[in-house]
């Protein structure tokens, strides 16, 4: 049984004075005698009043308590709960945050929640729909006012978020469905843990229908990196979600290797912080000992160490560029006089280019379709997509374009070029210029991005200086060669 007005039934209270009139009211014992000449001039009573008095049981006493009790029901509304909603739309706010994944269902809690959901839409009388707001982050309206016979295969699409119960989203959804043209019945269907905030943005007069059976669960909750160089330290946080101690054994995997392992025990509703010492790597990945709910059991990172850019140069000998190249630490150099010096053996020597991330070509020809990202530096018949349309002597460089990352720091006005091929790129931006023609730029080919300088970089030679040789290299290369 419940009330539709429980604050009602504070009307009970009115039994205390009732229960007190009877109790104080003052008895005196009735005595016959002969004649009552003489007591005419006593102003006051023979007998004294006993206030308080054993409480007997008496007709007006019976009905006096039976008014109080019957009006105190009578406006606290009783009704008997039978199950059914008589509402003609239903709202259920259906929990599919993380934590339904706990398998102590069949087969984890999210698929009770979906029965529970279906059985509701059953008790609806005719006519009635059933809207579902998944509420896992971010929440949003999974079922729109189906009828209550369809529920059950529009809640096969609904799935496992990865995110916390949303209670803010999910309320205002909720909330945004009332009408004054139809009823509406608001339920929650969860598994619980919801903080007071939470509940309190809940529509008022929600149901909550639980599911779950136990809240025994250790998860990963925190994974810090941090670390340069040839070791790295590593720092996990276990949470438990229960409130039984508990322990488990913390894996941790660098580079799909098992590096370490170590049984942490964590107090129950309390959390433990475990730091690792580990060799450097890449891909770092933490595992608990499996649970009840398998999400939360296993957490990944990046390791700080850098990959280094493999990098190939194909051309003669250049003492400049190899200089400029061997002094960057995180490039991996490969030297070849020729494509087919690069790739003895294959069969598509350009195919066999992607394993590289960028590839130089310094004054030789560049080949059509390439796989991967490339510079050339005065390609002696152009490149796909850029032609060449002769010769420029002591040219005197000009910018063109100011906002492009491959004129970033390069001060033109230190720079001599002795000789330079004039190109044309019509796909792509010319970076500069001199005596009216373009002498370098980018782009793409085949959507790869290209570079292409139209002259070498050279110290003194028949009398034309760059007096900081391979500047234009030098200054806008960090880009060109960073991870693409």
């Amino acid at each position: 049984m419940s009330f539709a007005n429980p604050a009602a039934l504070w009307a009970l209270g009115l039994l205390v004075p009732v229960l007190a009139f009877h109790i104080l009211r003052s008895r005196r014992v009735e005595v016959q005698v002969s004649s009552t000449i003489g007591w005419e001039h006593v102003d006051r009573p023979v007998a004294a009043a006993r206030p308080w008095q054993r409480l007997r049981s008496s007709l007006p006493l019976i009905l006096q308590v039976l008014v109080v009790i019957l009006t105190a029901l009578a406006l606290a509304g009783p009704a008997i709960d039978s199950g059914r909603v008589s509402a003609r739309h239903l709202v259920v706010i259906l929990d599919t945050s993380s934590s339904m994944g706990a398998t102590d269902g069949s087969p984890n809690r999210l698929a009770d929640a979906k029965r529970v959901t279906e059985g509701l839409a059953g008790d609806l009388g005719e006519g009635a729909v059933v809207t579902v707001i998944a509420a896992g982050a971010p929440a949003h309206v999974a079922v729109n006012s189906v009828p209550a016979s369809a529920v059950g295969s529009a809640l096969e699409g609904v799935r496992l978020s990865e995110g916390p119960f949303d209670a803010q989203a999910a309320s205002s959804l909720a909330l945004g469905l009332d009408s004054a043209e139809k009823s509406v019945a608001y339920t929650l269907v969860s598994d619980g843990g919801l903080d007071g905030a939470a509940v309190r943005l809940l529509p008022p007069g929600t149901k909550y229908h639980r599911v779950g059976k136990r809240s025994q669960n250790l998860g990963i909750t925190n994974v810090v990196s941090g670390g340069a160089g040839d070791q790295m330290h590593l720092q996990v946080t276990v949470t438990n979600a229960g409130g039984d101690a508990r322990s488990s054994d913390v894996r941790v995997d660098v580079d799909d290797r098992t590096v370490t392992s170590r049984t942490v025990r964590v107090d129950g509703n309390d959390n433990v912080e475990v730091g690792f010492d580990l060799p450097a790597g890449t891909r770092i990945a933490v595992h608990l000992d499996e649970d009840l709910l398998s999400s939360d059991n296993h957490a990944y990172a990046v390791g700080p160490a850098e990959r280094k850019l493999k990098v190939a140069r194909i051309g003669g000998s250049n003492p400049f560029l190899d200089a400029l190249l061997d002094d960057r630490p995180t490039l991996q150099i490969t030297k070849a006089a020729s494509l087919a010096e690069l790739s003895p053996g294959e069969a598509d020597a350009v195919a066999a280019l992607s394993r590289f991330d960028l590839v130089l070509f310094d004054q030789v020809a560049v080949p059509e379709d390439m796989p991967v990202a490339w510079f050339g530096i005065a390609p002696p018949q152009g490149a796909p997509g850029v032609a060449v349309t002769g010769q420029s002597e002591a040219p005197v460089p000009a910018l063109v374009r100011s906002d492009n990352a491959l004129l970033e720091g390069l001060d033109l006005s230190e720079l001599a070029i002795a000789q330079s091929q004039r190109i044309d790129a019509p796909g792509g931006d010319h970076a500069y210029r001199g005596r009216g023609h373009a002498v370098a730029g980018h782009g793409e080919s085949g959507r790869r991005p290209l570079r292409l300088s139209g002259f070498r970089p050279r110290s003194v030679e028949s009398g034309a200086v760059a007096p900081v040789p391979g500047a234009c290299v030098t200054g806008s290369s960090r880009p060109w060669l960073a991870p693409i």
